[in-house]
């Protein structure tokens, strides 16, 4: 979820402080519960990595987010999904270019890799 503020589509420097910093307490730089990866830290790094991904350097203030997020991707099972063609591409709904904006919205902003998809699907064309 992205908090925006009333200037902008995206989130404020405010905001960024009041969403990270809790965040940040709470990680100890490679987990956030425990001394393993576990559920938490999964959905952590889907949030953050996708943070970095439509605002990169947006965690740069939060060292131990940043690591975390580095280290995380580094996972042989992590890295390998973010390199693969099973990986959508962002849509401007996600991105905050489009907020809301219905079907458009969920055009991707690259082309998807063919792996991806089996075969084209028509059925917005009919």
């Amino acid at each position: 979820m992205i908090i925006r503020n009333s200037e902008s589509n995206h989130l404020g420097a405010q905001g960024t402080v009041t969403l990270f910093s809790p965040f940040q307490a709470a990680c100890n730089g490679k987990y956030f519960v425990g001394s393993s990866t576990t559920l938490a830290d999964v959905a952590m790094f889907k949030q953050l990595h996708f943070f970095e991904e439509v605002a990169p350097g947006s965690l740069s203030a939060y060292p131990k987010l940043k690591a975390f997020v580095d280290d995380f991707a580094q996972l042989p099972a992590v890295a390998a999904y973010l390199k693969s063609d099973k990986r959508m591409p962002l849509t401007p709904n996600e991105v905050g270019d489009k907020p809301h904006a219905g079907m458009p919205g969920y055009v991707f902003l690259s082309k998807p890799p063919a792996g991806s998809y089996a075969e084209n699907w028509e059925g917005l064309k009919k």
